[in-house]
């Protein structure tokens, strides 16, 4: 499959489950009694590659918007006003040659941005004619130095799960532009949603975004996933491997789940586990001398 939103499809139609390709992703689902996803994306391609996994995941996406967003709260008050922003287009990636974050495509949105200031954090396989490389950068204040002088930030990932920087976008006040092969894209703005993934309509969007402030969705992920929510639901009873741990998911209207309501799954389905430890350590203890 040529990117994420390809092998959507592709499983989709598919009958039977697909091969994994990587041994170790196999043996650590095996060996999990409960599995916690990030992004929609990734809760999708765990159920169509380990279909049998499925009574062990949870079936609720519990996303990290809230630690990241904790993460730049202090580097708010200096992000600038929109109309004070120096950088058109922020890139950012620890590592441009890693194929899935799509380095050419990158190459090819700047091809139609000659007039843009661009910048690029990470290292990178070649320069950009016209554009600044920072390359690799550790320090967290740096990085969100620069998203508070971006009008926009721009993911062209071929396959991301939920790339922590449209949240850290958001919250920093850039506009975040990606593609629906990223796990996180709802918290960009339908116009800054790129939905033929081409160099073109990402310029498009981009230039779109240089223009004002968007409304984005970070509050809407930041409540879907909500730490904080009030109780909703009962402590389980514990369920075996053979049986689904947990309920089907509630619609999106009412998918505040309580932090003690998931605590309570994480305990009920870890406390057999810790009662046979302490039998083995128990027996242990009395074979020795």
């Amino acid at each position: 499959a040529r990117d994420a939103v390809e092998l959507k499809q592709r499983l989709r139609s598919m009958k039977g489950s697909p091969r994994v390709l990587v041994p170790g992703e196999r043996a650590a689902v095996d060996k999990a009694d409960f599995i916690i996803t990030h992004s929609e994306s990734t809760l999708y391609f765990m159920r169509a590659f380990f279909p049998e996994a499925d009574g062990r995941i949870y079936p609720r996406v519990i996303s990290f918007a809230e630690w990241i967003v904790a993460g730049v709260d202090p580097f708010r008050s200096s992000a600038r006003d929109f109309g004070d922003r120096d950088i058109d287009a922020l890139f950012i990636s620890n590592d441009w040659s890693r194929p899935e974050k799509n380095f050419g495509m990158l190459e090819k949105i700047a091809s139609h941005l000659k007039d843009a200031s661009i910048h690029v954090i990470g290292d990178a396989p070649r320069t950009i004619r016209g554009a600044v490389h920072h390359g690799f950068v550790a320090e967290r204040s740096t990085v969100c130095d620069l998203i508070g002088r971006a009008k926009s930030v721009v993911c062209p990932s071929l396959i991301d799960a939920a790339p922590g920087v449209l949240f850290e976008a958001a919250a920093l006040g850039a506009n975040p532009v990606a593609s629906h092969n990223c796990g996180n894209a709802d918290v960009c703005h339908a116009d800054l949603l790129v939905q033929e993934y081409s160099a073109q309509e990402f310029a498009q969007c981009v230039r779109r975004a240089l223009v004002r402030k968007y409304e984005d969705g970070l509050a809407a992920c930041l409540i879907s996933a909500s730490y904080e929510a009030p109780p909703v639901a009962e402590p389980r009873k514990p369920a075996s491997r053979s049986q689904p741990l947990l309920p089907t998911p509630p619609s999106h209207a009412t998918q505040s789940v309580a932090v003690n309501s998931i605590s309570s799954d994480i305990t009920n389905a870890v406390a057999p586990l810790m009662k046979q430890l302490a039998e083995l350590q128990k027996a242990h203890k009395s074979q020795l001398p």
